[in-house]
């Protein structure tokens, strides 16, 4: 994906004085990408051009009759902080049809400000949640190899799980709500102590957001568009761990009258491991169904406890074949040796909530080796 593609928006309203009253009109869009050229910027100040909704009445031509129509943009860059500005206008020629014109502008000083208190904020957003994911994997299991990869040829006797694990997050509400919010707070309170950039909760129409303040002017902010992730983790070993996308909000506080940080966690599959395998391709990303690309995986008992509580075991119609040995199990039937290794496949409904307030379910058909006497019980 290209510079101009990972563009997130972000409006900024300029207004007289921020408070909670303030009726905010826009003045500014701003879209930054992270590390685009000039034409870059350029192009994405085009692609973003106003629209011109004047119709002619068909007489003298569309130009005689609708007004150009001029939007300021701002592009923003991440990687160093600097920040281009646009005037693009848009014209209807005589047939009615849209053209534009893109000059460039010099930034006033208050703008400038506007956008490196954005960078300043993000900046100490980011840190504080990579904060909080570091002091998680201090405090995690002493290694990562002190919760052992099931061992499929030893794993009878080893069928209960009784570690903290993944799957934890998976079982109830009550558990995946309990995490989100022991992370979130953890964020809040660092971000209380980490920003000095004034910003409150905004209600835009194309979803959630937050205005910043200096001095007498604020801005409007939207991520919506924002490829930009901000990521908290929840470490168990470095074979096991959530990845947590991370919105942040504010929240006003009456005894400081200030804003203060308040975030909300969405599920990252894929950015998260269970037993060493991507969370997507173990248990399918969200909302559809999914066929588990771990077959013959050595999955630990943690996640076969949580397979086989969850989900419901998909027979197999074939002829019984295998040898019983990891790269030839059996497959179908019944009594095999204690010692042999079979393959098992269930299917299994996973929820998680990878956006706020935005609960999805996968079905997936996950398959496994584990010893045939665990199957034989």
């Amino acid at each position: 994906m290209d510079s101009v593609s990972k563009a997130l928006l972000i409006t900024i309203l300029l207004l007289g004085a921020l408070s909670t009253n303030v009726a905010f009109s826009q003045d500014l869009q701003v879209f930054a990408c992270d590390d685009c050229s000039f034409s870059e910027a350029k192009q994405i100040a085009s692609q973003n051009a106003p629209d011109n909704a004047c119709e002619s009445d068909g007489f003298g031509g569309g130009p005689n009759f609708c007004p150009p129509v001029s939007q300021t943009i701002i592009v923003a860059k991440f990687s160093n902080s600097s920040a281009w500005k646009f005037e693009v206008i848009t014209n209807k020629d005589s047939n009615g049809q849209e053209f534009y014109q893109v000059y460039e502008l010099a930034p006033s000083p208050e703008e400038s400000d506007l956008i490196q208190d954005f960078f300043t904020l993000y900046n100490d957003f980011d840190l504080s949640a990579a904060t909080v994911s570091h002091y998680d994997y201090s405090n995690a299991m002493e290694s990562p190899e002190s919760y052992p990869m099931n061992d499929v040829a030893n794993v009878d006797g080893m069928e209960t799980c009784d570690s903290p694990h993944p799957t934890d997050y998976f079982r109830n509400v009550n558990t995946r709500s309990t995490m989100k919010t022991d992370l979130a707070g953890a964020i809040e309170q660092h971000m209380a102590g980490q920003t000095s950039v004034e910003y409150q909760s905004e209600a835009l129409p194309n979803g959630g957001g937050f205005s910043i303040g200096k001095g007498s002017i604020g801005a409007s902010v939207s991520l919506q568009y924002s490829e930009r992730k901000i990521i908290v983790t929840k470490w168990y070993n470095g074979q096991n761990y959530l990845a947590f996308n991370v919105f942040l909000k504010a929240q006003f506080d009456p005894g400081s009258q200030k804003y203060l940080a308040k975030v909300a966690l969405g599920l990252s599959k894929i950015h998260s491991k269970i037993d060493g395998i991507q969370a997507d391709e173990l248990l399918g990303d969200t909302g559809s169904s999914y066929i588990s690309d771990t077959e013959g995986a050595e999955l630990s008992p943690c996640t076969i406890e949580y397979i086989r509580k969850k989900g419901e075991k998909v027979e197999d119609t074939s002829s019984p074949s295998g040898s019983g040995t990891k790269e030839d199990p059996f497959v179908g039937g019944s009594n095999h040796p204690s010692w042999a290794i079979c393959r098992e496949t269930y299917a299994v409904q996973t929820c998680s909530t990878p956006a706020e307030g935005q609960q999805t379910c996968t079905n997936a058909n996950i398959t496994f080796l584990t010893a045939c006497s665990a199957m034989n019980n």
